[in-house]
C-alpha cells in the first residue's frame, strides 16, 4: 500500500528487492527504474542508488560522469553515502 501511496522509501524498497532478487527475479533495470522513481521523489537514498547504477553499469550503460552528477545531487541533498562515494572517487570527480 505505501508503494501505491507513492511513499519515496516504499518505492526505494521495492527498487532494493528487484536489484537484490529479494522476493523476486533480480532485475536492474527495474530496480533502477525504481530508484529514478524515488530520486523523482526527492528520496536521496534513491539518488545515491541511480549513481551506483550508473558507476557499476547496473541496469543502465556504465558511465562514471553521470554517476557523479547523480552523487553529488544526493550529497547536496545531505546523504551520507553519496559524500563518501565522492570523497572516494575525487580522482574522477575533480576531473
Amino acid at each position: 500500500r505505501a508503494y501505491a501511496a507513492g511513499h519515496p522509501d516504499a518505492i526505494l524498497q521495492l527498487g532494493f528487492c528487484y536489484y537484490y532478487g529479494n522476493g523476486v527475479e533480480r532485475d536492474y533495470a527495474k530496480a533502477f527504474e525504481l530508484f529514478s522513481e524515488g530520486a523523482e521523489k526527492g528520496c536521496a537514498y534513491a539518488m545515491y542508488w541511480i549513481g551506483q547504477c550508473y558507476h557499476l553499469g547496473d541496469g543502465v550503460e556504465q558511465d562514471m560522469p553521470t554517476a557523479i552528477e547523480w552523487n553529488r545531487k544526493a550529497a547536496a541533498k545531505g546523504n551520507r553515502h553519496s559524500q563518501a562515494w565522492l570523497a572516494e572517487h575525487d580522482d574522477f570527480v575533480n576531473l
